[in-house]
């Protein structure tokens, strides 16, 4: 399994691993966006805390999500999380920031990236977003043939590695999701089974999911984009989210 790390908040996303893991549950609830709150809290004591740049700055973003991670659900700045570049020196706090592989936080990329593509493509004076963006299995960018301007978003997304980053973990991420959407029968047949045999059945009648071209068993992913560049993330060629 190739990993990729994001710099600042360790966010680890993999090309589909097409391996089976009955510890991960897709969460289905919708992102939603932070609450304005105050800027200073009163204490007990009726002195003020002040809140962190951190934090006034989220409170002012319109890039803020509640996003599922390592360490349970948070509201996260997609911006600042993707722009981010100091290095993550412990493996336990990398952990805590990952991004998990849940419906939830495939709609909250979603729903970040048709809201700030747009902007990014009129900056690079692209006027036409592709129509389909994927990814390989080593992460690499795979654009239309046909697509007008290919060369020019390429270097776009050259100079400006968090929004590449951006789109690649959408990908990834839902790889992932869909890759557990389709092996969720395979997992509750095998909850059931009372003995081997029925262990070996159900195997064998999902065997597409586990051999060596279990790549082509699993759903393609593709970042559909409107001609403005609003994405819907599909998968075999169906809304994921």
């Amino acid at each position: 399994m190739t990993i990729y790390t994001n710099n600042s908040y360790n966010v680890t996303y993999t090309a589909p691993s097409k391996g089976i893991n009955s510890a991960l549950t897709t969460q289905n609830s919708a992102a939603n966006s932070l609450p304005q709150v105050a800027s200073t809290y009163p204490s007990a004591r009726g002195s003020d805390v002040t809140l962190s740049d951190e934090a006034k700055a989220m409170q002012t973003s319109t890039a803020v999500y509640r996003m599922d991670t390592g360490s349970g659900t948070k509201q996260i700045d997609l911006d600042r999380y993707f722009t981010q570049s100091s290095p993550v020196n412990d493996l336990a706090s990398g952990a805590a920031n990952l991004l998990l592989p849940s419906s939830n936080n495939v709609l909250a990329l979603q729903e970040h990236i048709s809201s700030v593509f747009p902007d990014f493509l009129t900056k690079h004076g692209i006027s036409e977003a592709p129509q389909t963006m994927l990814f390989d299995n080593q992460g690499t960018l795979v654009l239309p043939n046909d697509y007008a301007y290919k060369e020019e978003l390429t270097a776009a997304l050259e100079q400006h590695p968090d929004m590449l980053k951006t789109l690649k973990t959408a990908h990834a991420l839902s790889s992932h999701v869909a890759g557990i959407q389709a092996t969720a029968p395979m997992r509750e047949a095998l909850a059931q089974a009372n003995s081997q045999a029925e262990v070996d059945i159900i195997l064998e009648n999902f065997s597409a999911y586990l051999g060596d071209n279990r790549a082509q068993a699993y759903p393609e992913i593709s970042l559909q984009f409107s001609a403005k560049g609003e994405l819907t993330i599909t998968a075999d060629g169906q809304s994921l989210v």
